[in-house]
């Protein structure tokens, strides 16, 4: 992939904002741009209430392909809600935005993941 943005962002509702607001700086075609704020408002979101501290988030992009990373302090991967829980439903709707999405641990937290085209 071609270029790179990173930002680091507290842990408060605010900075799902502001990610959202970095996705709309890169100058992706319309479609790509709206499926990729969604994902990273639904990444960061769940950062904000489940992790705390500090949030990382990490943009690739180039050809038409986006790769998003949200790091976080806490080492509870993430796992998709159950169907037809009223809650929870956010790794749901990145599922159904991204090509591929996954977490990893890394020291001091995990790294959540989604790639768009």
């Amino acid at each position: 992939m071609g270029q790179a943005a990173y930002s680091r962002f507290t842990d408060v509702f605010g900075s799902v904002r502001e990610a959202r607001s970095a996705i709309g700086n890169l100058g992706l075609r319309p479609d790509l741009e709206e499926k990729a704020a969604l994902v990273v408002t639904e990444l960061a979101t769940n950062a904000v209430l489940h992790a705390g501290g500090l949030l990382f988030v990490r943009i690739w992009y180039g050809d038409d392909r986006l790769r998003l990373e949200v790091a976080d302090g806490s080492n509870v991967l993430p796992e998709p809600a159950a169907p037809g829980n009223m809650s929870g439903r956010g790794l749901q709707i990145v599922s159904a935005l991204a090509q591929a999405w996954g977490s990893q641990s890394r020291p001091g937290g995990k790294v959540v993941w989604a790639e768009l085209s």
